[in-house]
Parts: C-alpha cells; sequence; structure tokens
C-alpha cells in the first residue's frame, strides 16, 4: 500500500500537470482555428466591397454613356435620317444595359430600380423628342433638349446621385 501512495504521490501531479498542458493547447488550438477564419472572412468581405465598388463605377459610366445629347453626338453622322438615329440610340441604351446587366447583384434593389428608371425614361426621352421633332420640324437634337428642359432633374443624375450615397456605405 505504501508503495501505490508513494506511486500516486508522483503521478497524480504529473498527471494534473498533463491535463492541463492538454487544455491549454485545446484553447490555443480553438482560439488559433477562430483567428484564421475571421481572416479568411475579412478578406472575403473586402474583395465583395471590392466588386460592388467596381459595380457601382459601371453603372455610373452607364448612366453617362446613356445621357442624350452625348450619345446623340457619339452616333450622329451625317448619313443618318432621325428616324434612323433614334432607332440608333435605342438600342444604344438597349445595348449598354444589357452589357450591365450582371452587376444588379452587387447592388441594392433600390439602387438597381434607380438604374432601370434612368434607363426607361431615357428611352421613353428620345421616343418624345424625335415625335416633337417631327411635330415641330426641328431636329432631334432640338427635340432632345425641349424634352430634358421640361424634367426637373434628368433620370441619370438622380440614378448617379443615388448611388453616390450608397457608395459612401462602403467606404465610411
Amino acid at each position: 500500500m505504501e508503495i501505490f501512495l508513494e506511486i500516486l504521490k508522483y503521478s497524480a501531479p504529473l498527471i494534473l500537470a498533463l491535463i492541463m498542458v492538454y487544455l491549454v493547447i485545446d484553447q490555443f488550438l480553438k482560439n488559433e482555428e477562430k483567428r484564421r477564419n475571421f481572416l479568411i472572412r475579412k478578406k472575403d468581405s473586402s474583395e465583395i466591397i471590392r466588386l460592388k465598388l467596381q459595380a457601382f463605377e459601371r453603372m455610373i459610366l452607364f448612366l453617362e454613356r446613356i445621357e442624350l445629347e452625348g450619345l446623340y453626338a457619339r452616333l450622329k453622322n451625317s448619313s443618318r435620317t432621325d428616324d434612323l438615329l433614334r432607332f440608333a440610340m435605342v438600342k444604344t441604351i438597349q445595348a449598354e444595359f444589357d452589357h450591365n446587366l450582371s452587376q444588379q447583384i452587387y447592388l441594392s434593389e433600390e439602387a438597381w430600380h434607380f438604374i432601370k428608371t434612368a434607363k426607361d425614361k431615357s428611352i421613353s426621352m428620345v421616343h418624345g423628342a424625335f415625335s416633337k421633332a417631327e411635330q415641330d420640324k426641328i431636329s432631334l437634337m432640338e427635340g432632345i433638349k425641349e424634352v430634358k428642359s421640361e424634367l426637373e432633374a434628368q433620370p441619370q443624375d438622380i440614378a448617379i446621385s443615388f448611388l453616390k450615397t450608397e457608395i459612401k456605405k462602403y467606404l465610411g
């Protein structure tokens, strides 16, 4: 019995020390795994923010490209009639929009709604300008200017303003 107590006297602290080492190492490994997961999430988050900012950039570029006076200037040539020019403008607006459709996954529904509204209003403004030009016997460009002057705010400007406020959420 004395030998058993002697063995127990030396082995009990050793067993307790091993248990403590095991618990400390286990806790360390759990914390290390949490830290790695946090770093991965942080990296993924910054990548998503980068993609969202690129989407905002592309959509602002889209909105600038469908601005009617600039679009008219890019598409106008001496051989195009106003009717062909109207068709080309509408086709270009729709093509630009279709090219950027995938960007909607990075934008809020409200932001996407503003962009779609700007596109739709731009197309209807082209048609309205063409009708006004035919009716008043003026050029399509003059019709565009008149239709634009009837609006308090241009649809692209409204959408761009909204996108800029959305961007500020990601930039701090």
